[in-house]
């Protein structure tokens, strides 16, 4: 009977020291795959230039060059999306006086 105690009390010991990590790495499992989701979501995206009249892939390429954009500008980061057509205008207008040097866009 002692002996199943000992037992018991040392299970139940374990489950507490380890509950904590679990649950730290199931969390950052989770954060993982929402930053995947995130990804596969900026691949998957195409945007109109109206000014040019065609399409952009909006890919983590364009993403990057976009969070450029707003450093450039020295203000917050705001999603392409919420922009009026006046400042995706502008963005537009950024994004083609500044190519990447690697693609020649």
């Amino acid at each position: 009977m002692a002996m199943r105690r000992v037992f018991l009390a040392t299970v139940l010991g374990l489950a507490v020291l380890v509950a904590p990590m679990a649950m730290k790495a199931s969390n950052s499992l989770q954060a993982e795959s929402q930053s995947e989701a995130r990804r596969r979501d900026v691949s998957e995206h195409r945007v109109y230039d109206r000014d040019r009249k065609d399409y952009h892939d909006w890919n983590e390429n364009e993403d990057r060059a976009y969070r450029r954009y707003w450093e450039s500008r020295h203000r917050a980061y705001r999603d392409y999306e919420r922009l009026n057509r006046r400042e995706q205008s502008h963005y537009w207008s950024w994004r083609h006086s500044h190519p990447d040097h690697d693609r020649g866009n």
